[in-house]
């Protein structure tokens, strides 16, 4: 005989902080009588939900000799905290009843966390005077799971000392401030330099934790004699790093904490300039700008954290370039390489990047290699370029497109949306599955062929092709309202997003993206409108409409009401004046459109009006539904002056307004 047991699905749930996920539950074998599973083991602010239709989290299942193999959709919620740590819990399903008395299963649940680990500086930057000192004050941003030690790395390059060196928090102590005490020598440079001390943390969540803090140092001027000889060499030719046809400069681990813009004059046929492993926290706009034939640039390994989205706008011939192992700070400038259409090779591994704008490579035609190891909260990529062949990170792309992210609907009723790839797959077809959480709802992803399909597939032929998912509710004697989610998931094996080989394996990623379904009961009275929300331009108008979802008793009024900020309606444009009534009788089912103007104002604010539909007759009588009206302003805040421009005679003066 079969062992009674509980079939839980899937086996491990993941959920995001301030998120839900779902799975399922059913009996392996059938009852002899009535089954009741209890959910317990919640906690880490985690919760679950048996049934979203009553008030309150449900925390039971019942089963019966005629549903037990009917799968039952449990909801987990997390809730946000304030650490930044991910949290496990392992929730129990005891069963009681009919054959299950000591029948129990486990679920781990995982909660990704939503905060970052990061440090709080204060101030947000140091300017340090030569042979003086200042302090500045380090502290979590979030509270740790265990003690976290900071190390700040002291730029004895720059002449800078850093004390202490180490810093310790404690999950009791974590917000309290700390101060570091910064020394600068005296040196015989007559410059202001900028350099970018790093702290890394250990311990927890900021085990993977850099950040730096940029401190500028104020020099005492030395006026010395420089000869014209003297004021023409660039940096290569200082450091004895530039070949006889000056075409290669190697400047590797050289000390350099700052550049000026003057640095690389006089050398148009320089083709490799290597930077690598000095001091470096920050590049001057125009560089690079006499260096119209430079092909390899090698950053890496320096202490970098931000860069201006023009700084390598001169480098049109540039082929490779590197920029690993440096502090940067989240993400980079949407268009920080474009014109740089001679790109091969981009390296930004250990540069603690979180994301990159979804275009950040387009137009890179020639792109064959990109390197984004080690950015360890990078959760999905850009749109990858059809000519990489070499990618040595594997993530999704940033989502599936799809064409509405929710779905209203009538019981027994059918609608529709579209579904599309974000970015062209490297190799093979693209096979995204659809799955309803309710077997309520069905979806149907070829209407030309019989039975109803949920897969679609995609080629890297036609992956920008919009292709149709039709979703239709059925009908049931309950007069219950629902929520349906339909999640869309490539399948395990595809070659998308884009893969990589390394050891001759194929690396593969999933994505997921979700429509949420609202199928109202055609049962019991209710307004139906087209959409919960309109957007309207000040000066403009935007439509909307709306329904009965039952034939009524008897003639239906429906009144408008909660117009203001300038926010008007009118429900009969056939007839003079904003007429605020909709009527319904026999053509109870038969959408009536009401308009939404907005008046122009003088202000320069975004309005918000939620409007109130009141039915009144009938077995409607007191049925509302509301709609929120969303006001974009055309004014641009600014200032007046007058008169302008203003006229002053030299050593007088005048006045504006």
């Amino acid at each position: 005989a079969d062992t009674a047991s509980l079939v839980v699905s899937p086996e491990a749930v993941t959920v995001a902080e301030a998120g839900s996920a779902t799975y399922t539950v059913k009996l392996a074998t059938p009852p002899v009588a009535a089954v009741a599973v209890t959910i317990s083991g919640m906690g880490s602010d985690v919760s679950v939900d048996t049934d979203p239709r009553m008030g309150g989290g449900q925390t039971t299942l019942s089963f019966s000799a005629s549903n037990w193999e009917t799968e039952q959709t449990v909801t987990v919620r997390a809730a946000a905290d304030d650490n930044a740590g991910s949290e496990e819990v392992r929730l129990s399903h005891t069963a009681a009843g009919g054959g299950y008395g000591s029948v129990s299963q486990e679920l781990v649940v995982t909660v990704t966390d939503d905060d970052t680990a990061s440090l709080v500086f204060s101030p947000e930057a140091v300017t340090v005077a030569e042979a003086g000192s200042a302090t500045y004050t380090v502290q979590l941003a979030t509270p740790p799971t265990e003690t976290v030690i900071v190390a700040v790395k002291e730029m004895v390059s720059s002449s800078i000392n850093v004390d202490p060196a180490r810093l310790r928090f404690t999950t009791s102590d974590w917000n309290t401030a700390q101060t570091v005490t910064l020394s600068a020598a005296a040196d015989a440079r007559a410059s202001v330099e900028t350099v970018t001390l790093r702290h890394t943390g250990a311990g927890g969540e900021y085990g993977t934790l850099i950040q730096g803090l940029i401190v500028t140092m104020t020099e005492m001027v030395t006026v010395t004699t420089v000869t014209e000889e003297e004021e023409q060499d660039n940096i290569c030719e200082r450091y004895d790093a530039l070949n006889a046809d000056e075409t290669v400069c190697n400047l590797y681990s050289k000390g350099i904490s700052s550049l000026s813009s003057n640095d690389f004059a006089g050398l148009p046929d320089l083709k490799t300039l290597s930077l690598k492993r000095n001091e470096l926290s920050s590049l001057p706009e125009n560089i690079f700008a006499g260096l119209p034939n430079l092909e390899t640039l090698y950053l890496d390994e320096n202490y970098i954290g931000k860069l201006s989205e023009d700084v390598f706008a001169d480098l049109s011939k540039l082929k490779t370039i590197w920029l690993g192992f440096n502090p940067l700070v989240n993400s980079l400038p949407e268009n920080i390489f474009a014109g740089l259409s001679n790109l091969q090779e981009i390296r930004l591994q250990n540069a603690s990047l979180s994301s990159l704008p979804e275009d950040v490579f387009a137009d890179l035609s020639k792109l064959n290699t990109i390197w984004l190891t080690g950015n360890s909260s990078f959760t999905c990529l850009p749109r990858i370029p059809q000519s990489v062949s070499t990618l040595d990170l594997n993530r999704p792309p940033c989502s599936l497109v799809l064409s509405a992210s929710a779905v209203t609907m009538i019981e027994g009723d059918s609608s529709s949306y579209t579904v599309k790839l974000s970015s062209q797959p490297k190799t093979g077809d693209v096979t995204v599955t659809v799955v309803a959480t309710d077997n309520g709802v069905t979806v149907d992803t070829d209407s030309s062929t019989n039975g109803d399909q949920t897969t679609l597939i995609f080629s890297s032929g036609n992956w920008e092709t919009e292709q149709t998912v039709t979703v239709v509710a059925d009908q049931d004697d309950n007069t219950r309202s629902k929520v349906v989610t339909l999640t869309h998931t490539t399948a395990t094996g595809s070659r998308y997003p884009n893969t990589s080989s390394r050891h001759g394996q194929i690396i593969v990623a999933t994505v997921s993206e979700s429509v949420q379904v609202t199928v109202i009961d055609d049962d019991t009275p209710t307004l139906l409108l087209s959409t919960e929300a309109v957007r309207v331009e000040e000066g403009g108008s935007a439509t909307y409409t709306m329904k009965l979802i039952t034939a009524p008793t008897e003639a239906v009024i429906v009144t408008v009401s909660g117009m203001g900020s300038g926010v008007s309606v009118d429900t009969d444009s056939g007839m003079a004046g904003e007429q605020t009534t909709l009527h319904f009788g026999s053509n109870w089912d038969t959408e009536q459109t009401v308009t939404v103007s907005a008046a122009p104002d003088d202000n320069a604010i975004f309005e918000t009006v939620t409007l109130s539909h009141t039915a009144g007759g009938g077995d409607y009588d007191g049925v509302t539904a509301q709609l929120e009206v969303s006001v974009t302003d055309t004014d641009t805040a600014g200032l007046v002056f007058s008169p302008v421009p203003v006229p002053v005679v030299e050593a007088g003066s005048t006045i504006y307004t």
